[in-house]
């Protein structure tokens, strides 16, 4: 069985990855440290990615087939707050995941954002220029940068807005929305800031789809429909049953967040759609896919 190396093993997607390839392939896990609760179902290694002789010594060791990169520091706000961090974890990071890649052989896939867009004309496909507004931004430009040079093979798989549930993770932007309407609470949500929503269980699957064709190059691999933040949270309070009145429509002058977004971005699918014979899912269907998975792990 070949053997699959996820970084970031204990986020969101990184743990619907291991969940997902289980059956294809022996998992190893890498992060910082590993999570309270239940033991892992998989091989778990505490790495962390800014160290390059501790992730070196990993993949020489473990020699994986695959190797899918989905640490990265993705909080926005303290990206731009914390800017050396930042380019510590997500290109340094990443640099020394690609070299490790590159000395053992293994496929790199690596998972990218759509902020590395200016979100002037989203959504956006493959080959339309980058002009990131954000360190964010800016650093997982030049991850996508370092590895490509690094592992030319490489896969660099762009994302947008990941939601999902999981054990143990951080809390998005739906459990957010969630969270509040069942708390009765009246909140704000932007309507001048458009991504393509992306359910994280879809996007392991994709990523998966991709790796088992031994894909190289860009791919954008988000959910298939663009939709500001306020519509949004108004299709996820129609799907669990509560009240979008509670949701006031707003705009992002009055958030005064640190990091600047792409305000009208989101992602075009169309060449993985036909690469993998099938379309990501869009706002409803990865809606009622997460409601039905929650209602089947409701006690």
């Amino acid at each position: 069985m070949p053997t699959l190396l996820i970084t970031g093993s204990t986020g969101l997607l990184g743990s619907k990855l291991a969940r997902l390839a289980r059956e294809r392939y022996r998992v190893v896990g890498l992060g910082r440290a590993a999570p309270d609760g239940p033991p892992l179902d998989y091989d778990f290694r505490p790495v962390d990615i800014r160290d390059r002789r501790a992730v070196a010594a990993l993949v020489q060791g473990v020699r994986p087939h695959l190797i899918i990169h989905t640490a990265a520091m993705t909080a926005v706000d303290r990206c731009e707050t914390s800017p050396e961090e930042a380019e510590a974890i997500n290109v340094a990071g990443s640099g020394h995941v690609a070299t490790a890649a590159a000395a053992t052989g293994a496929h790199l896939i690596a998972v990218s954002t759509d902020y590395v867009f200016d979100g002037e004309s989203g959504p956006y496909a493959e080959h339309d220029d980058t002009n990131p507004l954000s360190t964010y931004g800016r650093t997982k430009l030049e991850a996508e940068r370092r590895i490509v040079a690094i592992c030319p093979a490489a896969c660099i798989a762009r994302t947008s807005v990941l939601y999902g549930a999981g054990p143990g993770v951080r809390s998005n932007f739906v459990f957010w929305v969630l969270g509040e309407l069942r708390a009765g609470r009246p909140i704000t949500l932007v309507a001048d800031q458009t991504g393509s929503p992306t359910l994280a269980d879809d996007l392991a699957a994709l990523l998966l789809g991709l790796a088992g064709l031994g894909a190289s190059g860009l791919f954008h691999t988000s959910g298939s429909e663009s939709i500001n933040r306020f519509d949004f949270g108004c299709r996820i309070a129609r799907t669990f049953g509560l009240d979008p009145g509670l949701i006031r429509r707003g705009a992002t002058a009055e958030l005064y967040q640190p990091a600047p977004r792409p305000k009208h971005s989101g992602l075009v699918v169309g060449k993985v759609t036909r690469l993998l014979g099938r379309s990501p899912l869009d706002v409803d269907s990865g809606l009622a896919a997460l409601k039905r998975q929650l209602e089947t792990a409701a006690p």
